[in-house]
């Protein structure tokens, strides 16, 4: 045990010196202990604890591997340094075969410390993910095994009789059920579906439980037999709506929208750093409705979800992680421990180190499953529950695990997103096809991952006798830019094409449990007063109205009267969005370092400046579109700009004709600035959207930061 602690701690603190250097890094490094050193040190020695747990777990089997050799042998007698060599070979091998097997299934997460650092890592990465996958490193390990166990060759004819000796017959019997468990782990079995004939009974005894099932960066054109065979399964029993959008493409706005039926200048979140005082008040959401009327609300979610541990939205349980500077920091020096992952990333691991919920490479659908139904168990069978489950794995970095990662991958590209498109967003190099191939085929696999997830846990629930009384909701938060027409990667930078802003939408209600498409424009704003309706819950006070309109009429058949979306972008990262920049179609502000800052009073989050916000706002592209006709408006430094889409003649949004459709520019126009207008702090000056106080108080003369870059370039002459 002392051994195999001793080792494993060593390549801890080895690892966790990996850290990049330079003049720039070494003074971030200083500002940071400077100001968090405290925290990260305990968090240090938190990792050494835990290298010193699985180190003496490895000591452990190696003794015992080491002893029932000894056995086999009949040695009698062992030199301390001979035993203590031994084991220390022992458990250096079994570490390396935890962390090729653990590499195996979860290639993503190991990329930077294997695959990116090229050479003989690189190398061993291929071999170990390409060549062998779970199923050949766990066979070529139990055989190692088996050699190592038998001894030297010369006495191999001796093994059966020895073992028996060594272990008895139950022991072996243990090690080839042992073998089977490990074959098994590497091939899990898919679910599998399955939906009554005919409508469940309706029940006016029991209240129906509701369960949003929500991938990250979920594209509408992803709903398909290729990507999510299981969802599609779902859709020929529920109603599917052809045209969903979300009124923000980031996630913490919305998810704001989906959950209160409010637009994001009605609920007041319009940023992914919204300031505490945006976030402490009663958003009258939807859990928090359904909480009121007795049902237990749930949220379980990994590292995409950790806007809901910073808004209370009315879930009385939150299972998802934080967002703060030193929680990001931790997430980083997490990341550098490799010889740890493969404990951290399981289901004990993460409890140890609760950080791993955090780190995006081990967004993992199958151990956030396993969450899923422990928060299910835990709570009484009788009460009705309204949950939400949100995956992280569709989201970039596309951490697919094994088989899903090349699933639809070239097995023969060796760029740099072999196995994941990397947070950090610039590798130094423009994206070739090759890359951007990958990219869109690792994104795949990871929505297949999502969707296997998403039919367990249908699975699950009709195990536990709960399906014919749950409506089950799938969605996406927003889309994802896939680099299409030179629009590079992402989310909520622009609004060209449908590709951010257009998501799956499907509500499977078990005592309708019939087919149907929807072609009418649906919004986020709709799911909560449908939702209301399906479970017989009281709408809010004619004083503070929903947005949206119940969508349940659809569901049985009904038509839904036509209506227009509407939608916004979210901050910028950089001065240079491209193609914005370049076009000079957005009002240029500082980096997000800038325009964000540290909140010391609420847990060291990160929040926009609040001199900041006029300029944000101010600044956002903003469209509407019905059935046919989409209006992009954009202010620049010359005042409002807008383009007007075909959609049904150009689906991609390529062509502007405003100039062929004069009358539906300004329709739409209209309407869009109409929209505008019902946020209360902002006005129209010239046809441009700018606050109200910045109107008022305007003077050529104003400094500072958002003063000079507000009035300087938002404004209008």
């Amino acid at each position: 045990m002392i051994t195999g602690a001793a080792y494993v701690s060593a390549l801890a603190m080895w690892a966790g010196q990996a850290e990049e250097s330079g003049p720039r890094v070494r003074e971030l490094r200083t500002f940071i202990m400077g100001h968090f050193g405290p925290d990260l040190y305990r968090f240090a020695v938190a990792i050494l604890a835990v290298s010193v747990v699985m180190g003496a777990l490895l000591g452990l089997v190696a003794r015992f591997l080491v002893a029932c050799r000894d056995r086999m042998a009949r040695r009698r007698v062992r030199s301390p340094y001979g035993l203590a060599l031994e084991s220390f070979c022992v458990v250096a091998a079994l570490h390396t075969a935890w962390v090729a097997w653990a590499m195996a299934r979860r290639p993503a997460l190991y990329a930077k410390s294997f695959y990116i650092q090229g050479g003989l890592r690189r190398l061993v990465q291929i071999v170990v993910c390409d060549v062998l996958g779970p199923t050949g490193v766990t066979l070529i390990g139990f055989a190692l095994l088996l050699v190592y166990l038998a001894g030297p060759r010369a006495q191999w004819s001796f093994w059966p009789g020895r073992l028996r000796r060594a272990i008895g017959v139950p022991g072996a019997a243990c090690i080839a059920v042992l073998a089977g468990f490990l074959f098994g782990l590497s091939r899990p079995q898919p679910p599998e579906l399955s939906f009554p004939a005919s409508p469940a009974p309706a029940s006016g005894q029991k209240p129906v439980n509701i369960l949003l099932l929500a991938a990250d960066s979920l594209r509408a054109d992803r709903f398909n037999a290729r990507t999510m065979p299981y969802m599609t399964q779902l859709a020929e029993h529920a109603t599917v709506f052809e045209k969903a959008y979300v009124s923000v493409p980031r996630t913490f706005p919305s998810w704001t929208s989906w959950l209160t039926g409010r637009s994001p200048h009605h609920h007041g979140i319009v940023t992914m750093f919204p300031r505490w005082e945006d976030r402490a008040k009663d958003f009258d959401a939807a859990p928090s409705r359904f909480r009121r009327a007795g049902y237990r609300t749930m949220v379980v979610t990994d590292f995409v979800g950790d806007i809901f541990s910073r808004i209370d939205l009315g879930f009385s349980e939150v299972d998802a992680p934080a967002f703060d500077v030193v929680e990001l920091l931790r997430e980083s020096m997490t990341q550098r421990e490799t010889p740890l992952l493969p404990l951290l990333h399981t289901r004990i691991g993460r409890r140890l180190l609760p950080i791993m919920h955090e780190v995006n490479p081990a967004a993992d659908p199958e151990l956030l499953v396993d969450e899923v139904l422990e928060t299910i168990d835990r709570g009484p069978r009788d009460q009705p529950f309204f949950m939400t489950v949100f995956f992280g794995t569709s989201h970039f970095p596309y951490p697919a695990p094994a088989p899903f990662h090349k699933r639809f991958t070239s097995p023969d590209y060796r760029g740099p997103y072999k196995y994941s498109k990397p947070v950090e967003l610039d590798l130094g190099a423009k994206e070739n096809d090759e890359d951007i191939a990958q990219i869109r085929n690792l994104y795949d696999g990871a929505v297949a991952s999502v969707d296997q997830a998403f039919a367990r846990i249908l699975e699950e629930l009709r195990k536990r006798n709960l399906a014919e009384r749950t409506i089950v909701v799938l969605l996406g938060d927003h889309g994802e830019q896939l680099f299409e027409f030179g629009r590079n990667h992402g989310h909520g930078d622009h609004l060209f094409g449908d590709k951010q802003t257009h998501v799956p939408l499907v509500i499977y209600d078990p005592r309708v449990n019939v087919g149907r498409r929807v072609s009418r424009i649906v919004r986020d704003v709709d799911l909560v007063p449908t939702l209301y309706e399906l479970a017989n819950l009281a709408q809010p006070p004619v004083s503070e109205p929903l947005d949206g309109r119940s969508l349940a009429p659809a569901l049985t058949g009904g038509d839904l009267a036509p209506t227009l979306a509407y939608s916004e972008t979210e901050i910028w990262f950089s001065e240079e969005v491209s193609p914005l920049s370049a076009d000079g179609l957005r009002i240029p502000y500082p980096d997000v370092e800038q325009i964000t800052e540290v909140d010391d009073l609420h847990h060291s989050e990160m929040v926009m400046r609040k001199e900041m916000m006029p300029t944000i706002v101010a600044s956002k592209h903003r469209m509407a579109r019905d059935e046919r006709f989409k209006l992009v408006y954009m202010p620049t430094r010359k005042g409002a700009r807008y383009m007007l889409f075909d959609t049904l003649a150009d689906p991609e949004e390529l062509h502007d004709v405003s100039a062929e459709h004069p009358e539906e520019t300004a329709r739409l126009g209209a309407e869009l600035r109409a929209y505008i207008l019902r946020d209360p702090n902002l006005t129209m000056r010239n046809g441009v959207a700018v606050p109200r106080d910045a109107v008022s108080s305007a003077r050529p003369e104003v400094s500072g930061l958002a003063g000079t870059t507000f009035h300087a370039a938002v404004l209008p002459p």
